[in-house]
């Protein structure tokens, strides 16, 4: 006997909105970017060590 876990697809519930119910992904996105890149970038070395 097989069973069908899924028979279609399942929505993104976790996709961020905006007030107009618009997807709002790089807004939402940046603050903890730019929150995390400010801690990393005053690590001692941070910068030379992952220069290009």
């Amino acid at each position: 006997m097989s069973a069908k876990i899924f028979s279609c697809c399942i929505p993104a519930l976790m996709t961020p909105c905006t007030a107009e119910r618009r997807p709002d992904f790089v807004e939402t996105q940046l603050k903890p970017f730019e929150t995390w890149y400010a801690h990393w970038s005053k690590e001692l070395g941070a910068s030379q060590k992952h220069a290009a």
